[in-house]
């Protein structure tokens, strides 16, 4: 299980995420194509860690809504942000030593 936590709206297989907080399911194959194509999702163990609780996601979830999310909230989201851009980072660079070995073997 993920957690979308972009900003702006997601569309993947069919489904569009829109919501701080939405559920996903991916195999580990699709999570790895999403997050190296730049989709802002994290796993759900780490959005439990940074502490984004049900109820923030329901009254907090959507860009510009109401009411005005608190500075805890947009702390914690800051945080799961900056972890799927890390997550993003890490598969990057694991991607590049990949082809790098790849190459090297031919």
């Amino acid at each position: 299980m993920y957690r979308f936590v972009g900003n702006a709206p997601c569309d993947i297989g069919g489904t569009r995420y829109e919501r701080f907080g939405s559920r996903a399911e991916f195999t580990r194959e699709l999570a790895e194509d999403v997050l190296t194509g730049g989709g802002c999702f994290i796993p759900e163990p780490d959005f439990r860690t940074i502490g984004v609780t049900d109820a923030e996601v329901q009254m907090f979830g959507y860009a510009g809504g109401f009411p005005e999310p608190t500075p805890e909230f947009v702390h914690k989201k800051q945080r799961a942000q900056a972890r799927a851009i890390q997550l993003m980072n890490d598969l990057s660079l694991l991607d590049a030593f990949n082809v790098d070995s790849q190459e090297a073997g031919e």
